[in-house]
């Protein structure tokens, strides 16, 4: 059974909601090493099984960065970010920024990623097994 966890932007605008199929205890968090990610604080949060809902007051705004493949959902209002998605065939996937969890200090170790060391079809196929399913509600778009 999948555990639910909620998280909000910086003003509350955009709302998370993320089930995954582990505690957060047992979960690793991303620390990618770009420079948009550092400045941010970014940790991200994703497991191919589990599935993460956004709901939203107001519209997100959807920028890109390195391989100007995934779109970066920033909150209008605070300028957060709160996750980073790509559309395939079969629907929309992303990673949440585990920061906006109510319980993030419970996951239990970050780790340094470096995807700009992949290329755009590496990412891909590394976004598709790792990702979560995004289902967006409300006035996100």
């Amino acid at each position: 059974m999948k555990k639910s966890y909620l998280g909000q932007c910086s003003c509350g605008n955009a709302k998370i909601i993320v089930k995954l199929p582990l505690e957060l205890t047992k979960m690793q968090a991303r620390q990618c090493d770009c420079d948009f990610c550092v400045s941010r604080g970014i940790s991200y949060l994703s497991d191919a099984e589990g599935e993460l809902q956004l709901s939203c007051d107001q519209p997100l705004l959807q920028q890109t960065q390195g391989s100007n493949q995934a779109q970066f959902l920033t909150c209008s209002n605070c300028q957060t970010v709160v996750a980073v998605v790509f559309r395939f065939k079969e629907g929309l996937r992303g990673a949440l920024n585990a920061t906006l969890l109510a319980d993030a200090k419970l996951i239990s170790e970050t780790v340094a990623i470096s995807p700009k060391l992949l290329d755009a079809d590496e990412k891909r196929r590394r976004w598709e097994k790792v990702w979560l399913t995004v289902k967006v509600q409300g006035n996100c778009h």
